[in-house]
C-alpha cells in the first residue's frame, strides 16, 4: 500500500509542477499579446479599382516628412479594417499620405490618412 501512495503523491506533484508552467485564467491559458508592427507612411495617388476597393498608386515612402523621390514608385492595395474616421471615397484621385502597416510587400493596412493635394501629379 505504501508504494501505491508514494506513486500517487509523485503523480499529483508532477501535475502541480506542470500546471505552474503555463499561466492560466480559469481553464484558459494566458497568452501575451503581440505588439502591432510599427506604422509606416507612404504618399501616393488614391485610386478606386472597384466599389469599396482602393489602391495607393505611384507611392513612395515618407521619410522625415518628405516623400522619398529617389526610390522606386509602387502600388499598394488598401486592406484591413479602415478606421471610421478615414473616408477613402472622399479622397479618390487625391494625393494622400497613408500611415499603416505593410504586409506581403504590397498590402497596406490603413491606420490614418492625410490629404496632401486635391490632385495627383
Amino acid at each position: 500500500m505504501k508504494p501505491l501512495i508514494a506513486v500517487l503523491f509523485a503523480v499529483v506533484g508532477a501535475v502541480v509542477v506542470l500546471g505552474a508552467q503555463t499561466p492560466t485564467r480559469g481553464n484558459v491559458p494566458v497568452v501575451a499579446p503581440t505588439p502591432d508592427p510599427p506604422a509606416q507612411t507612404v504618399a501616393g495617388c488614391l485610386r478606386q479599382t472597384d466599389p469599396g476597393k482602393f489602391v495607393l498608386a505611384e507611392a513612395a515612402e515618407v521619410k522625415a516628412g518628405q516623400a522619398d523621390a529617389s526610390g522606386s514608385k509602387r502600388s499598394y492595395t488598401v486592406v484591413g479594417m479602415i478606421p471610421p474616421t478615414v473616408k477613402l471615397s472622399q479622397h479618390v484621385n487625391h494625393k494622400v499620405e497613408i500611415s499603416g502597416t505593410i504586409a506581403e510587400g504590397t498590402k497596406l493596412d490603413v491606420r490614418a490618412l492625410k490629404m496632401v493635394s486635391a490632385t495627383c501629379p
